[in-house]
């Protein structure tokens, strides 16, 4: 494994740290420092930054959150983000094109998963979103969950997400400590939800083993039927908040009262890997994918209007570079994809909670 750390840039790579720099500061706003991305959730607890009676009142002032916490001050310079610290030491040093090329994406997608998980932070301290009020009325209906009348306050929160980070978020999913469904927005996934508790989902057990934010692998949706990735958090009761956070070290699952989790849109990390293919236009074959924990292909650059790893995802998990990658380890090799020998540059991907792999193909 190669060790991180300072990156030489030398000239036949450095237009691609511009090309991806400027990818993070510009279609990647919302980055967060590493010292930010820590500790955002104890300063806006623990400094009371964030004293909402009601959302329906403090829309401005919750927008003002989202911004100051998804938002760092290096963000817009694409030469100072070459230059910076966190920068240099997150990124392998080789002297490949390619590894350099997917170092680089690795750390776009790493960066860019920030900001939901700001979001939902934030999000899981608003009052109408700790606190469940119609327990009772859960499956009272044909539909899983409760009826599309109640909770008028969490639904207008999880519209207004929705319609506000559209690059980020394709659902928002309430769940109760059991698993079962609670409400999901937009409502018709919830009526389109096949099962009524999803506790066997990855997301939901890792928030409950960790009391913290989890990152799932990929599913087939109960509501939609579609590829989906879910960002999930812990919510906690506003009387025991303060004592559960001070405390996460020894977590608990009786603190948790229920789960904020997200359906986060795939396109978001599409963007990156096309730019980081030259836009999906290069002139060679070459494709990148991002696979997660599983072996299954999150997404890929695209090429002529088609992924060339569509429906192959058991070619990709079975290669040693993929392995290697989940193992925290990148480099170079080539290997044999349906008969065809190709050079494969490999990385990791730090998703949050979980560990994915970034592949070059050509």
């Amino acid at each position: 494994m190669k060790n991180p750390k300072s990156l030489h840039v030398s000239k036949n790579i450095r237009p691609l740290f511009y090309l991806l720099t400027g990818l993070i500061s510009t279609i990647l706003v919302g980055s967060l420092s590493t010292e930010t991305s820590q500790n955002t959730f104890a300063q806006l607890s623990l400094n009371n930054s964030i004293d909402f009676s009601s959302f329906a009142n403090n829309e401005t002032k919750f927008d003002s959150s989202i911004y100051n916490s998804t938002n760092s001050s290096t963000s817009a310079n694409p030469i100072t983000m070459i230059q910076d610290p966190p920068l240099s030491s997150q990124v392998p040093s080789t002297s490949n094109y390619e590894e350099s090329l997917i170092s680089l994406a690795s750390y776009a997608i790493e960066k860019r998963l920030e900001k939901p998980k700001a979001i939902l932070e934030v999000l899981s301290k608003l009052p109408e979103v700790q606190n469940f009020s119609f327990v009772n009325h859960v499956n009272k209906d044909e539909v899983p969950g409760i009826p599309a009348e109640d909770e008028s306050e969490k639904r207008q929160i999880a519209r207004y997400i929705l319609s506000n980070h559209p690059m980020d978020f394709v659902s928002v999913l309430f769940l109760l400590p059991n698993g079962d469904v609670y409400l999901l927005e937009p409502f018709a996934r919830q009526q389109n939800l096949s099962t009524n508790n999803l506790s066997f989902r990855d997301y939901y057990q890792g928030v409950i083993s960790t009391n913290d934010a989890y990152l799932g692998n990929v599913i087939t949706s109960a509501a939609s039927g579609l590829k989906q990735v879910q960002l999930a958090v812990p919510l906690y009761a506003e009387s025991s908040f303060n004592e559960t956070y001070d405390n996460r070290n020894t977590p608990s699952q009786s603190n948790i009262t229920g789960i904020l989790s997200t359906g986060l849109n795939l396109q978001l990390f599409t963007d990156i890997l096309n730019i980081a293919n030259n836009g999906g236009n290069s002139n060679d074959d070459s494709n990148i994918v991002l696979m997660d924990g599983n072996g299954t292909i999150i997404t890929q650059s695209s090429k002529n209007s088609t992924n060339l790893f569509e429906g192959n995802d058991g070619l990709i998990a079975d290669l040693k570079s993929y392995k290697l990658a989940l193992n925290g380890e990148n480099g170079t090799m080539v290997e044999e994809i349906g008969g065809i020998e190709r050079k494969i540059s490999y990385t990791p991907v730090k998703a949050i909670s979980n560990t994915w792999a970034l592949l070059l193909i050509k």
